[in-house]
């Protein structure tokens, strides 16, 4: 019972972790569309990849995206408004 509950714990982390990446880099690269001034300039198919990504971790494991998000307030500032 031991073995089996110390796989479970490392898949768990393993699937936390790799979320972890996954919403990083979406928030990332949508900062960096963020500053984009020309709408012409900005990648349509880069755009979609990134909303299918955070998707795809919300539908599959909402509470990974929740608690990022949370860690993600946790670290703005609070005099600083989030934009959107």
């Amino acid at each position: 019972m031991r073995i089996a509950s110390w796989c479970f714990n490392k898949y768990f982390l393993n699937v936390v972790l790799k979320d972890q990446a996954l919403l990083n880099h979406v928030h990332q690269s949508l900062a960096v569309l963020a500053e984009v001034t020309d709408p012409r300039d900005l990648d349509a198919e880069a755009f979609y990849r990134l909303v299918l990504t955070a998707r795809g971790v919300a539908v599959a494991r909402p509470y990974n995206l929740a608690r990022f998000a949370e860690q993600q307030q946790d670290k703005t500032p609070v005099g600083e408004v989030c934009p959107g």
